[in-house]
């Protein structure tokens, strides 16, 4: 059985990867995000959501 999907953004170059993990994570949620600009992308999404 497949433990990996990736799917793809038919506009643009957005993807969404989904892994299954057999090993417990405490219920948690892991998010990845891979851009090229990574960390300029992080302060303008704190900037937003500080004028929220």
């Amino acid at each position: 059985m497949p433990r990996y999907a990736r799917l793809e953004c038919p506009d643009g170059e957005a993807t969404l990867s989904i892994y299954f993990s057999e090993t417990p994570s405490n219920n948690n949620t892991t998010l990845y995000f891979e851009d090229k600009n990574l960390d300029i992308l992080v302060q303008e999404l704190k900037k937003k959501m500080n004028n929220t």
